[in-house]
């Protein structure tokens, strides 16, 4: 059976849903992404009025969880970064100034600097042909870059500290991904993501 789209209203607000019906299917399942789309999976043989029920039955869920989706997106878009001269980034609970460079460097660099007046600099070294349009792009993988060598640098310390004191079991790799929906994992080689 096809996904069928609808629209329902939960606490005033319109909010777009895909119900997908599946013959594998057991339970009734929600699931809200960022731009508040809702999506439902329910058994194949599932009547319409039980899957209504369900949704009602769900409002103080559905409702809490649009607040919050509508604030993360409220936050991200005010923390997105436009990688500019003075712009602040954030590390460990210390403030770092960006601070641009042109360079005659190939490649681009990001690295921490304190000052000898004691100021964090975030430093962005990009080469001198840089196009303003490439900027935030470019700005924006060098210095996540950096950021996950931190991570790693950080997490690994951490992890020594705790399974040391705490836990004493083997590891292998420690890597710092971009996850979306998972905080993290351990796989069968006892990597930790």
């Amino acid at each position: 059976m096809p996904d069928q789209k609808f629209t329902i209203s939960i606490a005033g607000e319109e909010v777009k849903f895909t119900l997908s019906k599946r013959l594998g299917t057991r339970n009734l399942r929600l699931r809200l992404d960022q731009s508040k789309r809702l999506y439902i999976s329910a058994p194949r043989f599932m009547s319409t009025r039980r899957i209504v029920e369900f949704l009602e039955e769900k409002q103080h869920w559905l409702k809490r969880n649009l607040e919050k989706i509508e604030e993360k997106n409220k936050e991200t878009a005010a923390s997105s970064k436009q990688f500019r001269d003075g712009e602040v980034f954030n590390l460990l609970g210390e403030k770092y100034h960006l601070d641009l460079r042109f360079t005659q460097r190939k490649y681009p660099k990001a690295y921490f600097e304190c000052t000898e007046a004691g100021n964090n600099m975030l430093i962005l070294e990009l080469h001198e042909d840089t196009a303003f349009r490439e900027l935030a792009e470019i700005g924006r993988e060098t210095i996540e870059k950096l950021y996950r060598k931190y991570a790693k640098e950080h997490f690994t310390q951490r992890l020594e500290e705790l399974n040391a004191e705490y836990y004493g079991f083997k590891y292998g790799d420690i890597r710092v991904k971009n996850q979306r929906t998972r905080f993290g994992s351990c796989s069968s080689k006892r990597n930790l993501n």
